[in-house]
């Protein structure tokens, strides 16, 4: 595995204890709500669609932050996200797919379609080394992928 790693993506549904982690991230769709809703309860306002966007392994940070992530551009300037440092892996989950952007783990897969250019497909061997899952996040639908521990030293080389 060279030095260059891509970001992976992964269906759901292929990872049985992704919700159980997303569960314990952040809600990014909550948040946009509660930094534009006058309201100090929330429960009449809010309503839990099931088509979430879910952070995992993020931490708050400043927008002007160096790869800080923010809801929409030009919008919410108060707030930001960025992969935490101390995460075993740092995902954004949507209602089907996962990105998942850095991590301890890594296979060699193959490039995604067109709709996630320039990252890597976890659920199809290739030759590219792209950021993963770590294996037990699989369960009994692990793919035929190999995943390996990153060293140190590739884990940490930007920082995440």
């Amino acid at each position: 595995m060279n030095n260059l790693i891509i970001g992976g993506v992964v269906q759901n549904s292929t990872a049985e204890w992704l919700y159980e982690d997303a569960l314990m991230g952040t809600n990014l769709d909550y948040e946009i709500h509660l930094a534009e809703c006058p309201n100090e309860d929330h429960d009449d306002c809010w309503e839990n669609v099931g088509s979430e966007t879910w952070l995992i392994g993020f931490m708050e940070c400043e927008p002007s932050e160096p790869k800080a992530w923010c809801a929409k551009a030009g919008a919410h300037d108060s707030f930001g996200f960025k992969p935490d440092p101390m995460a075993e892996y740092s995902a954004i989950m949507g209602e089907v797919y996962t990105q998942v952007v850095a991590s301890q783990w890594a296979a060699d897969c193959r490039m995604c379609s067109p709709c996630y250019p320039e990252q890597g497909d976890l659920d199809s061997p290739g030759n590219f080394p792209t950021y993963s899952l770590p294996p037990d996040m699989y369960g009994e639908n692990t793919p035929e992928i190999e995943i390996v521990k990153l060293t140190e030293e590739l884990v940490n080389k930007d920082e995440h």
